[in-house]
C-alpha cells in the first residue's frame, strides 16, 4: 500500500476518535501497560528482529527509543480493550480492501501505541516495542499482522506475532517467517 493510502487510513481513525468522542475509548477503561524497566534503542530493536530470524527486505524503526510491555498485559488487558475499540470504531469486521488485514494491523498498532503513550505511570518518552509485519501466509497470500517484542527471563528480546483480527498470539511457520518482506515499529 502506498504511503498516501496509509496516511489516509490513520487520518480516518484519528478523525473517528475525535467525532465519536475519545472519552468512550479512554485508556482508563482498561489497565495500562506496566511501567518499563528501561528503554531500548532503535538499533537494539532492529537487532532483536534479526536475532529472531526476521530478515525483511524493507524495515522501519521510526523512533529513537522503545519500551517493552508484558505478554500477560497484551493477552489479558490489551486484547480486551482492543476488542472494545474495534467494535466502537466499527472496524471489527473484515471487508475486502476497505477493512482488511493491513487496516486491522494499522489500527491495532495505533491503539497499542496510544495506550502506551497515554500511560500515566511512565515518565519515559519512548514508543512501544510493537509494530506491523507483512508476509506471505500459507494458503492465503499476502497478509499483515502485528508483533510485540518481549524481554524473556534470560534477558533476550523475543518477537511474538499477534493476529489483530482474532486478538490472539499466533505462530508463523518457518516458511512464513522467511517470507516476511516488510516490518515496522
Amino acid at each position: 500500500m502506498n504511503i498516501f493510502k496509509r496516511f489516509i487510513s490513520v487520518s480516518l481513525i484519528l478523525v473517528s476518535l475525535v467525532f465519536t468522542g475519545c472519552e468512550k475509548t479512554q485508556p482508563g477503561s482498561i489497565p495500562l501497560p506496566p511501567p518499563p524497566s528501561r528503554t531500548y534503542s532503535n538499533k537494539e530493536m532492529s537487532d532483536s528482529m534479526r536475532y529472531n530470524g526476521i530478515y525483511a527486505t524493507s524495515t522501519a524503526t521510526v523512533d529513537a527509543k522503545y519500551v517493552l510491555t508484558t505478554k500477560e498485559w497484551v493477552t489479558r488487558d490489551f486484547s480486551q480493550g482492543l476488542a472494545a475499540f474495534q467494535f466502537q470504531m466499527g472496524i471489527n469486521n473484515w471487508t475486502a480492501e476497505s477493512n482488511d488485514c493491513d487496516k486491522f494491523s494499522l489500527a491495532t498498532m495505533f491503539y497499542a501505541k496510544w495506550l502506551s503513550f497515554s500511560s500515566k505511570n511512565r515518565n519515559v518518552n519512548a514508543s512501544l516495542g510493537m509494530g506491523e509485519v507483512f508476509y506471505m501466509k500459507t494458503g492465503l497470500g499476502g497478509h499483515a499482522i502485528n508483533f510485540f517484542i518481549f524481554k524473556e527471563q534470560d534477558g533476550s528480546l523475543m518477537v511474538h506475532f499477534y493476529e489483530p483480527q482474532t486478538r490472539t498470539f499466533v505462530t508463523l511457520s518457518d516458511v512464513e517467517r522467511s517470507s516476511i518482506f516488510f516490518w515496522r515499529l
